[in-house]
């Protein structure tokens, strides 16, 4: 054979190749083709050559077919001297094959030709192959990045879930509102003393904070979740981001033996604009919304009547607490006038154990919905939304025949005939002033906010047997822990 070779381009019309638009391929993808190509696709010999010119078989050819095809293989090694890969840019991205053969080989090949047209469908072969190596390869690339995509979405959707104590959910959700009993001027027995039930807040205390109250507070704790480090082996976890000479330790005095113990405040720095600007969402406020934002942080602080009573347990310890949600302590950092905000110590308390967590980007999220339902968020939603992702966290709810856990509970009345979910969230106001419909709108208007959070999957009402409506909160089936890039993320 001569070693003079003659090159021919497979690039010819009615040819397959794997060809794009621009831009259909990332640059990403395609630095990755290259490299396949350079790596896989480019034979340095005859034996590369076989490997790919065999998977041109299939198990469901015929004999004859096979027989046909170990033909052809046999002919193109007496003339193909090399294959290799060119792309072009002319019609976007077109890759193709240059195969490269031996100018003797037709006469090599002559006694073995019928039609004069093997060579051509050796090439026409090999490009249908090349093409659906690198279509395979683009497909693997894509699947695999899509995979990542969404263990790297989860674990995203994780880390931006707030964790909210336990001790703090206690007091902020609302307890039933019952009959206040007025017994006159009737003489009571020694030792009885009846005193009225008051409508007990979402954060504890007979107070009565407004929903942008209860917004705002939740704007703090999500600034405190970025601020923080969220690892739960961390020794900072949760507590914050300064780590000045500030007291770290906040005292609290037992119920009834005034024994004292000390637990770790959360603390970061902060602006007042940037307290703003994460209730409005992550968007720039008005200067109006920023004095809005001062005035309500420093009425929380200062109008004692405002600081829930919060109890909790430090082993089989009762512990009482009575102050603010928070404290501002004012400083200079630098030429930036800046803040430190002190949360409530029962923010951080047991929060490795006893915990639930709000929806990733809450805050945002809740703006966001209410834009796409047309629809103005209820003032009782975020206590709602606490309420109900505590019940979704009992690890003892009973399941649907889908294998969903949900929760039920009566609406009116429980079956023990106390008042029922609708008065936790201040049905009695609609019910004394004749607005019940008013109400019932709100809380449907506040379930579809639930599905949007996607807090839960469905919701539904039914009367039962003892007469009463009851609504069921169901909830997807717990999703399993992601895969090796979470695993990976982890070890990091």
């Amino acid at each position: 054979m001569s070693k003079t070779a003659k090159t021919i381009h497979t690039w010819q019309p009615g040819a397959e190749y794997l060809t794009t638009k621009e831009g259909e391929i990332q640059p990403k993808e395609l630095k990755v083709l290259r490299q396949h190509v350079k790596r896989v696709m480019v034979p340095e010999g005859l034996t590369d050559f076989k490997y790919y010119f065999g998977t041109l078989r299939h198990t469901e050819l015929s004999q004859d077919l096979h027989d046909k095809h170990d033909k052809l293989y046999n002919l193109a090694m007496l003339c193909i001297k090399g294959i290799r890969y060119e792309e072009s840019k002319a019609q976007g991205i077109t890759y193709f094959a240059k195969i490269e053969y031996n100018e003797g080989s037709e006469e090599v090949l002559r006694p073995h030709l019928n039609d004069g047209n093997t060579i051509p469908t050796v090439l026409h072969l090999l490009r249908i192959n090349i093409a659906t190596r690198l279509r395979y390869e683009l497909v693997k690339i894509r699947e695999a990045d899509k995979r990542h995509e969404e263990e790297r979405k989860a674990i995203e959707q994780k880390r931006n879930q707030v964790r909210v104590s336990n001790t703090l959910l206690t007091s902020v959700s609302p307890r039933p509102i019952t009959t206040i009993l007025n017994l006159g001027d009737q003489e009571l027995p020694d030792g009885v003393i009846i005193e009225p039930v008051k409508y007990k807040n979402r954060l504890g205390g007979d107070i009565n904070l407004t929903g942008y109250q209860h917004e705002l507070f939740l704007a703090l704790l999500e600034l405190n979740h970025k601020k923080s480090d969220i690892d739960p082996d961390a020794p900072g976890y949760y507590l914050g981001n300064y780590e000045n000479s500030l007291e770290p330790y906040e005292e609290v005095i037992h119920d009834t033996n005034n024994k004292i113990q000390r637990i770790l405040t959360p603390h970061f720095t902060t602006t007042y604009n940037e307290i703003a600007t994460q209730l409005n969402g992550g968007k720039k406020p008005s200067q109006g919304e920023k004095e809005k934002v001062t005035g309500t942080l420093w009425d929380l602080i200062e109008n004692a009547e405002l600081w829930p009573t919060i109890n909790f347990k430090i082993g089989k310890d009762k512990y009482k607490l009575n102050k603010a949600l928070f404290e501002i302590i004012e400083h200079e950092n630098g030429n930036k006038k800046d803040i430190i905000i002190r949360l409530n110590p029962v923010v951080s308390h047991d929060i490795k154990q006893k915990y639930f967590t709000l929806p990733p980007n809450f805050t945002a999220r809740r703006i966001e919905i209410s834009q796409q339902l047309g629809k103005n968020r209820p003032e009782f939603l975020t206590p709602l939304v606490y309420y109900i992702t505590a019940m979704k966290s009992n690890d003892s709810l009973q399941k649907d025949d889908q294998g969903r856990p949900y929760w039920e509970t009566g609406l009116l009345k429980i079956k023990n005939g106390d008042p029922g979910i609708f008065y936790r969230f201040g049905f009695s106001q609609y019910e004394e002033q004749r607005h019940q419909k008013r109400f019932l709108e709100r809380w449907a208007t506040a379930i579809e906010f639930l599905k949007a959070f996607e807090i839960i999957e469905e919701y539904s009402e039914r009367v039962t047997d003892w007469g009463q409506k009851v609504g069921r909160f169901t909830f997807k089936v717990k999703e399993k822990k992601v895969g090796k890039l979470a695993q990976n993320n982890k070890k990091k």
